[in-house]
């Protein structure tokens, strides 16, 4: 990976204030236990539905998020000027996933209209065993919400393959929304 985006070096630490930031953006340390108990009890209150909120709330939030992130960071200028476009651009910020801890995150497919991945070791699918169904509903919506950021359209992301499931690795499958 290119050193464009490095997380560890834009980290600041503000202890007289209690506060972390990254890239000037506030960030909390969370133990990823938090996420399966959140999924849990959204589950019990809201039923199938919880899924659906946690991914477009991650979705709204990593449309955000990214936007930001592409505006002060060097990609964009680097991406221009080597012709590599939003293509490279996806290729550097998936590597968020990586660096904030959810797994180790590769793009498999890119195209403008659709993008495909994996996620080795998801923090989330590892806390379940035996699922019916894809458990990395924030993760799907994390990566809509960057393809939406990236491209300026929006894309809906779905998990195909999940760990806790029983299968090798987590699969997402973001395409262009019609």
């Amino acid at each position: 990976m290119a050193d464009e985006i490095d997380w560890v070096r834009d980290t600041e630490f503000i202890p007289e204030k209690g506060e972390i930031k990254i890239m000037n953006s506030r960030v909390v340390l969370l133990d990823i236990g938090l996420f399966k108990s959140f999924r849990d009890n959204m589950l019990k209150i809201a039923g199938p539905v919880a899924d659906q909120l946690i991914y477009l709330a991650a979705k709204e939030h990593a449309k955000e998020y990214m936007t930001e992130v592409i505006e002060r960071s060097k990609i964009t200028k680097l991406a221009s000027k080597t012709g590599f476009g939003k293509k490279y651009i996806a290729e550097q910020l998936i590597q968020i996933l990586a660096q904030f801890g959810y797994g180790k995150a590769t793009i498999e497919k890119i195209t403008d209209e659709e993008v495909a991945g994996r996620l080795e070791n998801s923090a989330i699918a590892i806390q379940y065993e035996n699922a019916k169904r894809p458990v990395c509903s924030q993760i799907a919506g994390q990566v809509a919400g960057g393809m939406t950021a990236i491209y300026g359209k929006e894309y809906d992301c779905e998990e195909t393959e999940c760990i806790a499931k029983g299968d090798p690795v987590c699969r997402f499958v973001a395409r262009l929304k019609e």
